[in-house]
């Protein structure tokens, strides 16, 4: 129930079905059932965990003691290309937009509620975007 609540299913790709199947089929790292990842990640929960407890148990700040200052942005602010030929811009969470050289790459995208795939569990924003997203409609 909370997983259909949460869109949960859909985050991670839905199910694979007509022209997504048949392209999920055409990869190697595709078992018929589902895509493996053929090298082992250097980091998962369980081992993490086991390493550095404190990360989730710890007394570690979470929370800033006071509000984070934000310079809100609109598209006009990125009508023209950085003088320079490279700028970035923080926009939250390991959110960033790099321009460099005519070129615009945004690393990973957080424009939700919550750095997560759930919309009920994991780290929520302090603040909304301060970039709106097309798809995504700002936190309030």
């Amino acid at each position: 129930m909370a997983a259909a609540s949460t869109h949960w299913f859909a985050t991670f790709g839905g199910k694979l079905e007509g022209d997504r199947l048949e392209r999920a089929r055409l990869s190697p790292q595709f078992d018929g059932t589902k895509f493996v990842n053929p090298i082992r990640p250097g980091c998962w929960f369980p081992e993490h965990l086991g390493d550095d407890p404190t990360q989730f148990f710890g007394k570690e700040e979470r929370v800033p003691r006071r509000p984070l200052p934000v310079v809100p942005r609109s598209a006009t602010d990125y009508g023209l290309p950085p003088p320079s030929g490279l700028r970035a811009t923080w926009i939250g969470h390991a959110s960033t937009l790099v321009e460099i050289d005519g070129h615009r790459l945004l690393t990973d995208p957080i424009f939700s509620e919550r750095a997560s795939p759930s919309t009920l569990v994991g780290p929520k924003r302090f603040h909304p975007p301060p970039i709106r997203s097309r798809r995504c409609r700002p936190s309030r």
